[in-house]
């Protein structure tokens, strides 16, 4: 009896749950993506390349496939590492943080993007308010009237990190790209290979 039998079973969708708490990291990630929380970025980070990979692991040994997913899989699998560069190369780095060091990235500039688009009223003050609770936080006051139309556009500025080895894209978008890669991976399965409680999750 193997160890796995002597624990116990794997449940029939284990793969699509450790799926939801991957992707649920991402906004935490985000963030943690400032100069002044870099070592708990970093944290997080090697955290995240462990979680995403048990995706395929747990994908393997769900109960409850018809015959032939062992098959079906292997080839899929090699395909995805021999066919993907960048999922190949979340592999190598997975392996990296698992057995020799954490996985540190560099920073290689500043991001800035617009977050918000606050349309201004035609009076003189302009009133912002909680989106919950509707209570006014601030009062904005200009020296005179301008016509309607007018707005503040909200930046947000955050060091751009990128990882040696993939610099063409920074980590946050290099990691939601292997998400929907690995999406991608265990809906077709679930669709090709469906058990009991996946079948539900494909309709």
């Amino acid at each position: 009896m193997n160890i796995k039998d002597q624990i116990g079973q794997t449940n029939q969708v284990e793969a699509w749950v450790q799926l939801q708490l991957v992707k649920r990291k991402l906004p935490e990630l985000e963030k943690l993506a400032v100069p002044d929380t870099m070592q708990s970025f970093v944290w997080e980070l090697n955290d995240f390349l462990s979680s995403a990979r048990k995706v395929v692991n747990y994908l393997r040994y769900e109960p409850g496939r018809p015959t032939g997913f062992d098959e079906w899989q292997k080839p899929e699998y090699e395909k995805l590492v021999s066919g993907n560069a960048r999922f190949a190369f979340f592999r190598k780095l997975r392996n990296v943080s698992d057995k020799n060091c954490a996985i540190v990235p560099r920073m290689a500039g500043i991001c800035d993007r617009v977050v918000a688009e606050i349309a201004l009223s035609d009076k003189k003050e302009t009133e912002f308010k909680h989106p919950e609770t509707g209570e006014t936080v601030a009062v904005f006051l200009r020296a005179k009237n301008s016509g309607a139309g007018d707005k503040i556009v909200v930046h947000k500025r955050s060091p751009r990190y990128v990882l040696d080895g993939w610099p063409s894209e920074d980590v946050l978008t290099f990691l939601s790209n292997i998400v929907a890669t690995l999406d991608d991976f265990v809906c077709r399965a679930y669709a090709a290979y469906p058990n009991e409680a996946s079948v539900f999750l494909t309709k």
